[in-house]
């Protein structure tokens, strides 16, 4: 269990109100932030007016063993200097995220690095900042996703972290360009709330990515996939799991799931699910949606639900078990039931903190009591930025991971983290106008309104979505219709673009930055504009009552020039590492921890 560590703070420590921290135009503060911190303000290490540079120096035993073991996640002893400041004791860690195992089989040692300041012995934080991320931008050819997820964010008035870019360098070799993201831990906590004292949690349903390591290595010692692995009768021919068919309708025929079609085989017959030999080798999971697929690990299969309801290439659906109190839904009042909640507490927490939150998930239920657990209006902000970036890698989608919870003084509110699959990044393959056109009002993806309460609440509330509403109305209004987010975009690729021009000509990254950035002045351009048609009536706001023909087209917008989820190399589209890599987006399944 990771626990805060408690600093304290300093006395340049102020608490003010409309406090500006630095960007380009001197105005890059959280509007709710109320503690002035050093790393906030201008020249500190979220001034994004410029790039920073971080040198760390560590042991060249450690730096060998973090390269050969990375996913140990060790902290190692370093020394870290950030923009020619002296250098201070620190710990370094490898990030433990799911792109940690597509880094691990990419041919790089390029990796996700957490940065404790205060961890260290003799350490103490920078800049009043005790944790730090360097985020290797896995997936990203914009490299401004996360950047300018969290800047839509803070503009909404959510609280959340700061970003900025630096290089990095490890006993003098330089690594590269990262993304700089300040960790919620305590500095966060007191610059955005004035205090640490509240409960933080970052539920994880454990619902993950098949490990990309673990599948290059099942390819590597294990034959490809032959029809005879699978059960067959007498005659040869292959037996599907038991209760393993499509539904079927009134003649008898197979109904394919909603979104998804039947495979056939040779002769146009119908393959039952869980019959499809894996795409790309040993270790992927059937390319198949029904009652059931098979993820083939080794030689054993492993029988994973599958929903109708989830289109060919998402995540099968969680179990009430993986969730855990992930999904908000109340279950009883015992913490034993809240595991992906309560296994991952960030913070001491007591059981009468454990008791509240409980209580919080209860009322979402009840829909009794609501703006006395949580901190609604910041809800319904987190939600209106969230929606828009379209980020299903997280509370919206199905896997139940990437935000935190917050509990202080009796009130519940969520923060966002892990937004480099923002802007339709989990979406491989999918239809773009439609993607980009996704009701506001009905922005699940794989799940219905009762499976996501806090969501849920929001839109079942007719006062609670007429705020949502109105939210999105001064987001357009100021942050996208008037050219601030263009200008932005275009600002830090600029300040950005000589990073990617020093790459080797044959790194598709470099090559690729340009027609990504645009891409994603494009998204936004196009989702603004169907949100406006939204909110004024010309193009329904639920699914339901959209119609093709009244959708904003997108087609034009290039998803996969920004980076998609099995884009594995850093920052975009690279050749496959391995057998079906490139069909990687659509693989999925649930790795032990």
């Amino acid at each position: 269990m990771k626990k805060l560590v408690c600093i304290l703070l300093s006395a340049a420590l102020v608490v003010s109100i409309g406090l500006s921290g630095c960007s380009s135009d001197g105005d890059n503060a959280t509007p709710n932030e109320v503690v002035a911190v050093a790393y906030a303000a201008q020249g500190g290490l979220f001034d994004t007016s410029f790039v920073h540079t971080a040198e760390v120096e560590v042991s060249e035993e450690d730096w060998q063993d973090l390269k050969d073991n990375p996913q140990d996640l060790t902290s190692y002893a370093v020394k870290v200097s950030i923009d020619g400041n002296p250098s201070q004791n620190a710990l370094l860690s490898v990030t433990e995220r799911t792109t940690l195992s597509r880094a691990v089989s990419s041919y790089t040692d390029r990796y996700s690095f957490v940065v404790d300041f205060t961890g260290a012995e003799d350490g103490a934080p920078f800049q009043e900042l005790d944790s730090l991320s360097l985020n290797d931008v896995i997936s990203d050819a914009t490299y401004m996703k996360e950047y300018l997820s969290y800047m839509i964010m803070r503009e909404m008035g959510v609280s959340a972290p700061m970003a900025s870019y630096t290089t990095l360098a490890v006993n003098g070799e330089d690594i590269g360009l990262y993304v700089a993201v300040e960790n919620v831990r305590d500095s966060f906590l007191i610059r955005t709330n004035g205090g640490s004292g509240g409960a933080l949690y970052q539920p994880d349903s454990g619902n993950t990515i098949l490990s990309m390591a673990q599948r290059n290595q099942d390819v590597e010692t294990q034959p490809q996939t032959e029809p005879e692995q699978f059960p067959t009768d007498e005659n040869g021919d292959p037996v599907p799991p038991e209760n393993a068919q499509f539904p079927t309708d009134e003649n008898g025929d197979p109904v394919p799931p909603e979104g998804g079609q039947i495979p056939t085989d040779e002769n146009g017959e119908p393959i039952p699910p869980g019959m499809q030999p894996p795409m790309g080798g040993p270790g992927q999971m059937s390319n198949q949606v029904g009652e059931l697929s098979v993820v083939k690990e080794s030689q054993e299969p492993t029988e994973i639900a599958a929903n109708p309801r989830t289109p060919i290439g998402m995540n099968p659906p969680l179990s009430d078990e993986d969730c855990a109190g992930a999904d908000l839904v109340y279950i009883d009042d015992s913490p034993d039931s809240y595991k992906a909640i309560f296994d991952n507490e960030e913070s001491e927490v007591t059981d009468e903190d454990r008791s509240r939150l409980i209580a919080a998930i209860k009322a979402l239920s009840d829909g009794k009591d609501i703006e006395k657990s949580w901190n609604i209006d910041q809800v319904i902000r987190f939600f209106v930025a969230h929606n828009f970036v379209l980020n299903y890698d997280s509370y919206t989608g199905t896997t139940l991971r990437n935000y935190y919870l917050y509990e202080q003084d009796g009130a519940v509110t969520i923060f966002p983290l892990n937004y480099n699959l923002a802007f339709c990044g989990f979406q491989a393959g999918a239809d773009t106008t439609e993607e980009l056109n996704k009701a506001i009002d009905t922005p699940l993806n794989g799940a219905t309104e009762e499976e996501r309460p806090l969501w849920n609440v929001i839109f079942s509330n007719e006062e609670y979505l007429k705020s949502y509403h109105g939210y999105y109305e001064k987001l357009l209004s100021e942050f996208f219709e008037s050219g601030k987010c263009e200008e932005e975009i275009t600002r830090v690729a600029e300040m950005i673009g000589p990073y990617m021009e020093e790459k080797d000509e044959t790194d598709e990254v470099a090559t690729g930055f340009d027609d990504a950035v645009e891409a994603l002045k494009l998204f936004c351009e196009k989702r603004a504009q169907s949100i406006r048609k939204q909110l004024k009536g010309e193009l329904g706001s639920t699914s339901g009552s959209q119609t093709h023909d009244d959708m904003v087209d997108a087609s034009d917008v290039n998803i996969a020039a920004m980076g998609v989820f099995g884009d594995f190399m850093m920052g975009g589209p690279a050749a496959p590492a391995a057998p079906g890599a490139g069909a990687f987006s659509q693989l999925y399944a649930t790795e032990e921890e």
